[in-house]
Formats: C-alpha cells, structure tokens, sequence
C-alpha cells in the first residue's frame, strides 16, 4: 500500500464508497468500491496520482479518464472493460470509475504459472481476439496489448473469457498518430513499425497479440531479452534480429509446428504479412489450432471457436 493511499477508504466519492486498495501501478492506484444507489454494486476506481498530474499540466491539465470514457462507450462488448464515469477528487486526482473484474490478469496468471500447455493458450488467445475485434471494426487501435491489460477469467460455462482494459493509449480514426513522434505503448511488446516511426495500425496489435501467445508458450519474451528496458526494446525492433528471438519449433518445445508457424507469422518485421486484424488472427488461429491437433494424431475435445459465424460477416 503506498503512503496516503488508505486515505480515502471509506470515503464517499461522487456516490461511489471506497472499501479497500485492490491494485495500482506507476501512476495510478486502484481501489474496490460499491455503488449503494444501484444495488451495491461493485466496482473498480482508478486514481491518478497527483505527481502525474502535475507533470501532465497542473491544474489546467484535462482528465485523460475522460478520453477513455469516450472511447470505453463506443462499446457495448463483453470483451472490453465498460467505463462509467471520470470525475475529480477534492484534492484535485483524476478517477475513474469502472466496471469491477473479477479473475486475474494476463500478466499474473504468467507470473505464477510462467508457461501455459498449448491448447489453453490457443483458447486464451482466441478469447483475446474477439475481445479486440470490435476496436478494429471500429477503426481503433489499442496499442498496449500487453499482459497486465488483459483479464483471464473461467465463465460459468467452462470457457475461458478475457477482458481487455487501459484505453490511454488507444488511437482512434482519424487521430493524428502521435507514434510518429513517440511511440505509444508497451516498449516490450510494441511492435516493429511503431518502435522506428512509422506509426500503429491495427497490424501492430496484431503483433501484441503474437507477442502475448509467444510468451504463454515459451516463458520469455519474443525479443528474448532478459531485463527489457525502453532503450533494449527499441534497439532490438529497430535492428535486424529475428522476431523471435528464439524459434518455438523443437524436440522439447511442446509446440506443434503449425501453431509455431502461426505465431511467428504474427511476430513477422513486415505488417503485411501478419494476420490483417483481430478477426483474421483468431480465424488464422484456429485453422492452426485444428492442424496442431491433426499433427498430434488426437481428436481435439473443448476447441470452440466461438462467434465464428457471427464475426466473420
């Protein structure tokens, strides 16, 4: 818990009752709270930091929550964090009040497991494809798909579901790409094109995509690099080496060599040869899938790729 964070538990902001500290990051702290004029709801509130603010304007600096209101309300999908309100503290912090997730996010599940079998991946992945889909219909690119952004949950009917958050970054059609002067997002899985200037499309979230699967498979990082700093992710994206670092495919991978092939594709330097968006990696995904399986000689028992029919009109 950070120093002064405990302050506002069991306060009422704007109708919202803080009930403890539940997360946070380098900017932020996120509290669990409850709505009591809507049936006690639970909820998540998201507070920036007063240093953030500072260094983004001071007092005359706009809430950025609201940017990601607008942009949250865009969508009515269960696959993207729905966003109620941004406001002010008394003291001046941005908050924002969203939507509580129960489950753990991408990034934890890594930590405590630090590989996942394939076909969880695969499923996991899937799951995440439809979850960006309808940003790409739309025209919007995340550009931080990362695993701390991303929520892993077990449905009440046996499936896995994801939820994406954190829209700060995201771009929006016909935004100026600020990624032409310095790229936005995740430096670790930031793809090629945004790391050298040539800004983020919806292929750069494809990369995250194949990033993120990579790392389910392997462990490590797609670049391969050890202590990931800005400067090495850059250096490493705007080089020459290969993407991945280190191949999926051999004796003791555990990975079928088509869903290898898959990933790589998606982690390739040239956006034009990734899967074109979220609704072509998840269809490309489970061609790859279903030929894994046939690799294996096993009979693939729990693969539904759900809403084929729906997305792929």
């Amino acid at each position: 818990m950070r120093p002064n964070s405990s302050a506002l538990i069991g306060q009422t902001i704007d109708g919202y009752v803080i009930l403890k500290e539940i997360g946070g990051g380098a900017t932020s702290v996120v509290y669990q709270a409850m709505e009591p004029q809507a049936d006690n709801r639970l909820l998540a509130l998201k507070v920036l930091d007063q240093a953030e603010r500072d260094l983004s304007g001071g007092a005359s600096a706009p809430n950025p929550f609201r940017r990601e209101l607008r942009i949250a309300r865009q969508f009515r999908d269960p696959g993207i964090l729905r966003i109620f309100r941004a406001g002010e503290l008394h003291d001046g912090r941005f908050y924002q009040a969203m939507e509580f997730v129960a489950g753990m996010s991408l990034a934890e599940e890594l930590r405590h497991r630090e590989t996942i079998p394939w076909r969880e991946a695969c499923e996991i992945a899937e799951a995440l494809s439809w979850s960006v889909a309808p940003l790409h219909e739309a025209g919007v690119v995340h550009r931080d798909v990362t695993p701390r952004n991303v929520m892993v949950r077990m449905g009440k009917d046996q499936r896995i579901h994801t939820k994406l958050i954190d829209f700060g970054t995201a771009k929006l059609p016909g935004e100026w790409d600020d990624d032409l002067a310095c790229p936005m997002g995740t430096p670790q899985y930031m793809a090629p094109e945004q790391a050298d200037g040539r800004g983020a499309t919806v292929t750069s979230d494809v990369y995250a995509m194949g990033a993120l699967l990579y790392e389910m498979l392997s462990g490590r990082s797609a670049l391969g690099l050890s202590r990931p700093t800005a400067e090495s992710c850059t250096a490493y994206l705007t080089g020459t080496a290969a993407i991945p670092a280190h191949p999926l495919t051999g004796e003791d991978s555990g990975v079928p060599k088509p869903l290898a092939d898959f990933v790589e594709r998606t982690l390739a330097r040239d956006p034009g040869k990734r899967p074109k968006d979220a609704f072509a990696f998840g269809h490309e995904l489970g061609d790859a899938f279903d030929a894994s399986v046939a690799v294996e000689g096993k009979k693939s028992f729990g693969w539904v790729r759900r809403l084929f029919g729906d997305r792929s009109t």
